[in-house]
């Protein structure tokens, strides 16, 4: 089984991974975006996290692309061995004339693959609000078997990553799992 400092590592770094579809690599600065910054899209997505999981915590920061620094936000909830991480991404402009949504879901896959101990168990397109929208479960294999299941809510210029991560399988099945992803509403904001 996965300590829960594993867990988070091994949550956060399939997070990561999402960004290599996008041309992304981790800035070594430590500076914060503005609040202001995540607010261009057009949409708001809202999300119920239940209530049994406690806050870990809020990151926010820049990851470092081909057309330069764009900012990201993380927020992490943790119960027992189980995990939620929501992030945030403000895609660059150029990145949405680059590549289609499936495409980008695609590379997702193939660089999240490319990692020897994960496996994919299954996927899924679906809309969300008009918002092309993709599922992944992955399972990772190390310490003990772990399974992830990420979703990939695209919202100009935003990429939103929703994950649940279990040592159980079954976790992913259970109330918990299935009502943060049910619970999950992309509304369109209303004109300034």
């Amino acid at each position: 089984m996965l300590s829960p400092l594993t867990t988070k590592i091994t949550a956060l770094q399939a997070i990561l991974c999402i960004f290599a579809a996008f041309g992304l690599a981790a800035s070594a600065a430590d500076e914060e975006p503005p609040d202001e910054v995540f607010e261009l899209s057009a949409f708001d997505m809202g999300f119920h996290i239940p209530s049994a999981f406690t806050p870990l915590g809020k990151k926010r920061g820049y990851l470092q692309t081909d057309h330069g620094k764009t900012p990201y936000r993380d927020f992490s909830w943790k119960k027992g061995d189980e995990m939620i991480v929501i992030r945030q991404f403000v895609v660059p402009e150029v990145t949405w004339h680059d590549k289609s949504p499936s495409q980008a879901f695609s590379d997702a896959k193939k660089n999240i693959l490319a990692a020897p101990e994960t496996k994919l168990v299954s996927e899924r397109d679906y809309d969300i609000a008009g918002c092309s929208a993709h599922t992944f479960i992955f399972q990772v294999e190390g310490d003990g078997p772990h399974f992830e299941r990420m979703d990939y809510i695209l919202t100009k210029p935003d990429l939103n990553i929703v994950m649940y991560s279990s040592p159980n399988k079954a976790a992913l099945d259970d109330v918990a799992c299935q009502d943060l992803f049910r619970n999950i509403v992309i509304t369109l904001k209303a004109p300034k």
